[in-house]
Parts: C-alpha cells; structure tokens; sequence
C-alpha cells in the first residue's frame, strides 16, 4: 500500500488546537453525536469520552470552591520551588536519547504532579483550580500569569501549558519558536505530551529547524510511554521512511497499538489499509474512529454505509454519518449531504437543502463543491439560474484542475453564458481536461479543432456532465 496516498494521515498536525493541544484543558467543543446511537436519519448529542482520539480536548470544569468572579493569581512559593527542582535551559540541538520518567501522555492540567520537575508540588495542586477557572473562562492572560512562574521554575506541566499558549496566541502573541522552547524545557523532563509536540515542529520544521530524524526519536520517547498520538505519528514515520528507515510491519505495529489506545486516525489509517483485504475489518476500525467524534470518520463511514463495505448497504445511516460529519463543519461532509440531498439517498429529494450544502462546501474549500455549485448555478437546481455566479464557481473548480471544471469551463466559453464567446480559450480548457483522461472533454475538444479549420465557429453541439456527472466520485 502506498501509505502517502492515504487520505487522513495527520502526522502531526499543528494548525488545529484540537490536535496539538495534550496538555492544555482548553474548552471542548460542543460534543459531537456517538455512531453508534444514530437512528436512521436523525442524531443524538452526546459528550465524547475524555479519551477522545487525535488531541480531542475535554473541557475542565472549574473546582466548585473557586468564587465564580475574577480570576486572583496565586503565586508559587519561591522556597518551595527552589527546594524541588533546578531551571535548565536546552538548545535546539539537544534531544533526550534514553527513555525517561514515565508520565501520562495525554494531559489536561495536573493536580498532583509527582514526578521529577514538577516544581512546587503543593502550590501547583493549589494554583490548579483557579488555573482551570481561568481557561474555562477564556482568560488566557490570567493562566499566563500563573502558568510563567512555575513553568521558569522547572514545573513540566506548567511549561506544557505555556507552549500550548504559545502556540494558539491565546494570552500572548502566537510564537511557535516560544512553543518549541517551552515544550522542548518539558519534553526533555520526560512529559510525553511535550515530547510529542516537540517532534511535530521537528517534522513540519515549525519553531525549530525541520529535522524528521530528530523527530522520530521523540515520537518514540514519547510513543514508550502509552502516548497514543506519538505511537501514531511514529508508526506513520515509519511507513512513509520519513526520518527513519522504512519497515512497514514496525509501523503497523505502531498503529495498532495507537488504535487500541483510541487514536482516530491510526483507526482511519487501519481501515484505508485493511479495506480491500478485509473490508469487514476495515468497516470495524473506521466505526471506532466516528465513535471518536472524527467528522472525516463519519464521512468515510457514510460511504460504508452506502456502497456496503463490511456491512450491509443501508443508505438511511449513510445520510446519517454524512449529516453528522456535514454539522461537524467537514466540507466534503457537507459536499456528500447536498449530493444526497440532490439524489435522494437516505432522504427524501430536496433540492434547496442540496444548495444549502453544497454551498457551504464550497464556501470552506472544497474544490469538487466548486464544480458542484456551479452546476447548480448553471442549471438552476434549487436556486434561481445564474450564469456569472456559474462561472465564478466552475472557473475555480478548473483552476483547481478538476477535469470535469475544466471541461464545463470550456462549454461556458464556447456557447459565451456568463462571458465573452471564445472558441480557442474553449479549446484550451477542453484539452486539459482531456489530458486528464476526460472522454467527453477530448470529444468537445475535436469537435471545436474541427470545425475552427472549417471556419464554422459558430455551430458547435459542446457535450458536458449532468447535474449528477460526479455521482462515482462523491467524496
């Protein structure tokens, strides 16, 4: 299997808070629906397990002794912090090489640290409820000031938090090389959502210089110690030979382990890799995944459903998965609900529900959304007909390079609907449709080549997709 091909494999990924975030208690989202509590059609909210896959972040509830007023800042006991650890500043280059204290690798903020750098035991339990306060109320500043004098003091929990801070420019200004450096202060103290950040910027070369080698080894610190999101990445990394020599069955291993700790996307990754050779397999580790709350998961599941991959065809649960992956905010969720919309599966045929979503695609990103809304402009489907917002939607889809955008691109062109008639720019966006394997784009394009010799540039019969042309390719 060609594992950089695999559709989710979020190594590591930075750019979401949700993901990056194993140490700080941020509040969660609003909870998404469990799969399996999903009655034909319709969804039930529940709150996800606090084990949630891939960084999903549960909200902490502030202690009920802490005044629901402003947030006071208590400062850690300067006797007690010196007496219990030493600061220690680490360069880039440094990077632990034995494994070391064991520490949970999935962390929101901790009461009772009782390992070695986590300075003042007994002001931190105490700095903790209003620490939790203030993130429940969204008050980054007040948790910087009391996370920065124990994080300078050697406090790995508080220098975990603090390079989450950084990292989200919540309470101070974004800065990755910030967050590397705190993260990296911690990771080398052994907290294994620390050594797991630090590898994702030595991957992605985020706050500190690209460094897969470097990487890998601090997925494996922090995969030894049950960290599920590293034991993911790692398995990746060794897959793909990204920083280490490639040995597939090491990786799977890797996987697997994840996807026993609840990792979603080792799950997804497990599935896209078991699906041709044990489908029914396949179809039980993406269920997992949409257990998680993965809206991709459910995306991916929806498809289950509806082409009967492990399990029999049902298309009122793949409507289900799609709608629950379309209201998670997926744009391909939200492109699969309007195509279901538009074609009746699972629902009742409704075609202002079909735009409704397929717009919200669109507007997110989602370059097949592009073509899709296009066609609806085009051909008035559920919204009045429009040729300049048809143009608007299918130039990105071709721009995007989506042969069937291209190919429509060229009929807007050629019959002049919402732009200047142009056979040869016709022309143009035909054959590179065309050079994609497109059979009806190479006929349009042999038709315009013939009769432009002819010099009978004004009867032209373009061929283009129906309003249903990427049925086979709905995700």
């Amino acid at each position: 299997m060609n594992w950089s091909t695999v559709r989710y494999l979020p190594l590591v990924v930075l750019s979401l808070v949700s993901i990056a975030s194993p140490c700080l208690a941020l509040p969660a989202k609003e909870a998404a629906p469990k799969a399996k509590d999903v009655a034909a059609g319709a969804a039930t909210t529940v709150k996800p397990d606090k084990d949630v896959a891939a960084g999903a972040v549960s909200a902490v509830k502030p202690d009920k002794n802490v005044a629901a007023g402003a947030v006071s800042v208590v400062k850690p006991d300067k006797n007690a912090l010196e007496a219990s650890s030493s600061k220690k500043d680490v360069s880039k280059s440094e990077v632990a090489t034995e494994p070391l204290a064991a520490q949970n690798g999935s962390l929101a903020v901790q009461e009772k640290p009782a390992v070695p750098g986590t300075a003042g035991a007994s002001a931190w339990a105490s700095a903790v409820p209003q620490l939790k306060e203030a993130i429940a109320k969204k008050d980054y500043g007040a948790a910087h000031k009391i996370l920065l004098p124990f994080a300078e003091a050697g406090n790995q929990n508080a220098q975990c938090e603090l390079a989450n801070l950084y990292f989200i420019g919540k309470g101070v200004p974004r800065d990755l090389g910030q967050s590397a450096k705190w993260a990296e202060l911690a990771a080398n103290q052994g907290h294994a959502g620390a050594q797991y950040i630090v590898g994702g910027y030595c991957l992605l070369g985020q706050g500190v210089d690209k460094n897969p080698e470097r990487a890998t080894r601090w997925f494996r610190l922090a995969a030894d110690q049950g960290h599920r999101d590293a034991q993911f990445s790692l398995g990746m990394c060794y897959l793909r030979g990204e920083g280490i020599e490639s040995e597939p069955q090491t990786g799977l291993k890797w996987l697997k382990r994840a996807a026993e700790h609840g990792s979603a996307g080792a799950q997804i990754a497990l599935s896209e890799q078991s699906r041709v050779v044990d489908p029914i397999q396949a179809f039980k580790y993406m269920s997992a995944a949409a257990e998680s709350g993965s809206p991709y998961a459910r995306l991916m599941l929806g498809e289950f459903y509806y082409r009967g991959i492990g399990t029999k065809p049902d298309n009122a649960r793949a409507f289900a998965m799609w709608k629950q992956a379309a209201e998670l905010g997926s744009p391909e969720g939200q492109r699969a609900l309007g195509q279901a919309y538009r074609d009746g599966i699972g629902v009742s045929p409704d075609l202002q529900q079909s735009f409704k979503w397929v717009k919200k695609g669109a507007e997110q990103g989602n370059t097949k959304a592009y073509f899709d809304l296009g066609q609806h402009y085009l051909r008035g489907v559920g919204v009045a007909p429009s040729n300049e917002e048809a143009l608007k939607w299918i130039s990105r889809s071709a721009q995007a390079g989506n042969p069937l955008g291209q190919n429509s691109l060229g009929a807007l062109y050629l019959e002049g609907r919402g732009v200047k008639q142009d056979p040869r720019e016709a022309l143009k966006w035909f054959q590179k449709s065309a050079a994609q394997g497109y059979d009806v784009a190479q006929e349009n394009a042999e038709m315009v080549e013939t009769q432009l010799r002819q010099g009978n540039a004004s009867k032209f019969s373009v061929k283009r997709p129906g309003v249903q042309g990427q049925a086979k390719d709905r995700f």
